[in-house]
């Protein structure tokens, strides 16, 4: 059984230990169809610090059962704006795995692909930009992999392309220290978004650079040496984060509308590999 629940509702600080959750999506199990039911200890299926996600509706199409939820909009088209009902998503796989039930990427914007931004295989170059105070660290690549060491700060490494609509992706693995991430739609000063797992908060964030205000974020248990495919999916101001193809954010968000693709770590050393960008037909 699904419930919505926010804050607008009536129902605050239902996400046990995450009061900064506002609105969200959670489920209940029970051996009988009349009960009783019972929420598991992490019982979100899509959760938000805003206004973002509502309630979502579930289907069976050729034997697989699917998610759909409302995205929000604001109005005007800013991220200030007042809150209007937006549009359904596309499908996502709703299953059970590891005896939890969760929302993956069920891969169809894969088939809305026109054109490979990054390859794996062939790393476009740096950009070599610099935002005020901003520590560059030691970066390294060897084939198609990327390392990155800083020790008293945060270091970007930026690639020489731009991108609005997306699917943006790399397997990520902190060796040591506090946070690794992936930036993205970065202006030539360097400022845009980023997506952060937080091994010291253990949460996926997503924010701004160079502020690193939290927007939005989640919980989530982060593990040094544990190696993670972090990816973005951006259509247009609609945005969704997934980790291992569990949906883990998703949000709305008008800033910086287009930029640079970038990789950053903080006070650690991270291993980026298997770095991929495709633009989206949307």
């Amino acid at each position: 059984m699904t419930c919505l629940i926010n804050n607008v509702c009536g129902n605050r600080n239902l996400f046990p230990g995450q009061p900064e959750l506002t609105m969200g999506t959670i489920y209940a199990v029970a051996d009988h169809i009349t009960g009783p039911y019972t929420e598991p200890e992490d019982a979100i299926l899509i959760a938000s610090r805003g206004f973002n996600g509502l309630s979502c509706r579930s289907v069976v199409f050729g034997g697989t059962r699917y998610l759909f939820y409302t995205q929000t909009e604001r109005e005007p088209r800013h991220d200030g704006g007042r809150v209007t009902m937006g549009t359904i998503t596309t499908p996502k796989r709703l299953e059970v795995i590891d005896g939890k039930l969760g929302v993956y990427d069920s891969g169809l914007e894969g088939n809305h692909v026109a054109a490979s931004l990054i390859e794996s295989n062939k790393l476009p170059k740096a950009v070599h930009s610099r935002i005020l105070y901003e520590t560059h660290g030691n970066w390294t690549q060897e084939g198609n992999e990327l390392q990155g060491q800083v020790k008293t700060s945060w270091a970007r490494y930026a690639f020489d392309c731009v991108g609005t609509s997306f699917i943006y992706e790399a397997d990520v693995q902190l060796m040591n220290g506090i946070a690794i991430g992936l930036t993205f739609r970065q202006n030539e000063k360097g400022a845009g978004s980023v997506v952060l797992c937080d091994f010291e908060k253990q949460q996926v964030t997503f924010g701004d650079i160079p502020q690193f205000r939290i927007l939005d974020g989640r919980s989530f248990k982060l593990v040094h040496g544990k190696e993670y495919r972090l990816k973005i999916v951006a259509k247009g101001e609609f945005m969704e984060v997934y980790i291992d193809e569990q949906l883990i954010l998703q949000f709305v968000s008008y800033a910086e509308n287009k930029g640079f693709f970038g990789l950053i770590v903080d006070r650690g050393h991270g291993i980026f590999k298997e770095i991929q960008a495709r633009e989206l037909v949307i």
